[in-house]
């Protein structure tokens, strides 16, 4: 079952003249190759959501790899680095300060926590990422022994100081069953195999 879906923020530096989506779109398209946005690290989540994003947009933007979201998060807010996509935990009282701009959120729906920041999806019909987290059992383990831990779960997940754990994380709970969550993994295996392979990825 999955049991949690962490939306990112697509962010930029207030000296980026742009407060939407679309306005990002049209400046990278009339600069082609000027604009850059930071990551984490090559592959991870940071990198695949703004590639996701470059791809369906059809913009070219540059991509710099950095050694762990603190560097980014660093950066974005001293302007060495003027686009980035980060946790919205972590960019929440930057963007609240003033500090950086949140223009979009990754996920599907509008984040509660941010409820007039869009989706990137009302901008790119279709685009969906998040940070997911769930939990796998052994092939072979007999389904009553799935039905009670898939219970017992969803329990804990409804309890008052796991809403609170999960919500100062900035992470949505999400706790679903056996078969939504195979279909959830084929999709996202689909989706992210697509973005690995039009990148050309290697693991080195």
């Amino acid at each position: 079952m999955q049991i949690s879906s962490q939306p990112y923020g697509l962010v930029v530096h207030p000296s980026v003249p742009v407060k939407s989506v679309k306005e990002l779109i049209a400046l990278a398209k009339r600069e082609p190759g000027k604009h850059n946005y930071a990551s984490s690290g090559q592959g991870g989540a940071m990198h695949l959501f703004q590639a996701l994003f470059a791809n369906m947009a059809n913009i070219d933007m540059v991509h710099i790899p950095y050694k762990g979201s603190g560097p980014v998060r660093a950066d974005l807010l001293g302007g060495q680095i003027k686009i980035g996509c980060l946790g919205l935990s972590s960019i929440l009282p930057s963007h609240k300060a003033g500090q950086l701009r949140i223009i979009a959120v990754t996920t599907a729906k509008r984040s509660p926590e941010l409820p007039d920041i869009p989706t990137i999806a009302e901008t790119l019909p279709g685009y969906d990422a998040s940070l997911w987290n769930g939990f796998l059992a052994p092939r072979g383990t007999p389904a009553v022994a799935i039905k009670r831990i898939q219970n017992e779960l969803t329990k804990l997940l409804q309890t008052a100081e796991v809403r609170i754990a999960y919500q100062r994380a900035g992470t949505d709970i999400v706790a679903t069953d056996p078969k939504a969550f195979s279909d959830f993994l084929r999709l996202e295996y689909a989706k992210w195999g697509k973005v690995v392979r039009d990148l050309k990825l290697q693991v080195n």
